[in-house]
């Protein structure tokens, strides 16, 4: 034991450092019971070394990093999902109670939606009016669609009665006109207002002004090749006057309840050409 000390302690302090069998060497100048354990904690030492504090941190890191791409990917498939659902065509969802029908003014190959909104009472009358909507989308309901006709139910065993002879107009105002009465006493509808746009196609550039009876008969219309309506009011019991553009021309019409007939029309203004 004395010349393997002596053999260590001449050796330079770097090389045994660095020597792999300094260190058993050494804790083998101990009594035998410690030698031996001190050579299995030497040897599991060397086997299984610490991970450096930078691995974990970098194992952290990169979990992060991939946690973060994932849900940056899943965001991208459920807008482009999203965006393919918006723009490409589908046909309309049928609910119960509704009747699909080819377009009149569309490709052959495609279908609008047939069904009732709600029904409306006409004022001082036992009749109710009920519009019929189509829609040409996927998500249909029979309270958003375009109105194509309106079916009139009267209370009694009268057969129920169609505004139009067809279901190819397009209707976008339907009104009562109601007489004014007393504040105790019940309105009373003298007629009704209807603009639409003949065989509902968007790309007619004019509409039509028409007015009805209360139970709808005796539609007649009294404006056409109208561009827009600006708006329409009672002068009194027996007349309305509408305000409505042809072109870039301003009219004013007067429109007689009694029998619809044009009273008068005349040309109001022109939108100027300049400043």
């Amino acid at each position: 034991m004395i010349v393997l000390v002596a053999v260590i302690a001449g050796q330079p302090r770097s090389r045994i450092a660095n020597d792999q069998y300094a260190r058993p060497l050494i804790a083998c100048m101990s009594p035998p019971s410690l030698c031996k354990n001190s050579s299995l904690n030497s040897a599991s030492t060397d086997a299984n070394p610490m991970p450096p504090p930078t691995a974990k941190l970098d194992r952290i890191f990169l979990i992060i990093n991939r946690t973060i791409s994932l849900i940056i990917l899943l965001a991208l498939i459920l807008a482009v999902g999203t965006a393919a659902t918006m723009f490409l065509p589908s046909k309309p969802t049928q609910q119960p109670g509704e009747q699909r029908v080819a377009a009149r003014t569309e490709s052959p190959d495609k279908t609008v939606t047939l069904g009732f909104g709600s029904a409306e009472a006409i004022d001082g009358t036992g009749t109710e009016m009920i519009r019929l909507t189509a829609n040409t989308g996927a998500n249909y309901s029979s309270h958003a669609g375009e109105t194509r006709n309106v079916l009139f139910v009267d209370a009694t065993d009268q057969p129920a009665r169609w505004l139009f002879k067809d279901h190819g107009n397009a209707i976008l105002r339907l009104d009562q006109l109601r007489d004014s009465a007393g504040p105790r006493e019940p309105a009373t509808t003298r007629a009704l207002y209807v603009e639409f746009r003949k065989q509902a196609s968007k790309d007619a550039p004019t509409l039509a002004v028409a007015l009805a009876k209360p139970d709808g008969s005796a539609v007649t219309t009294v404006l056409r090749d109208v561009t827009r309506v600006l708006s329409y009011r009672r002068i009194d019991a027996k007349r309305i006057a509408i305000l409505f553009q042809r072109g870039t021309t301003l009219f004013q019409a007067d429109i007689a309840l009694e029998g619809f007939a044009v009273l008068r029309q005349r040309q109001v203004a022109q939108v100027p050409s300049a400043l």
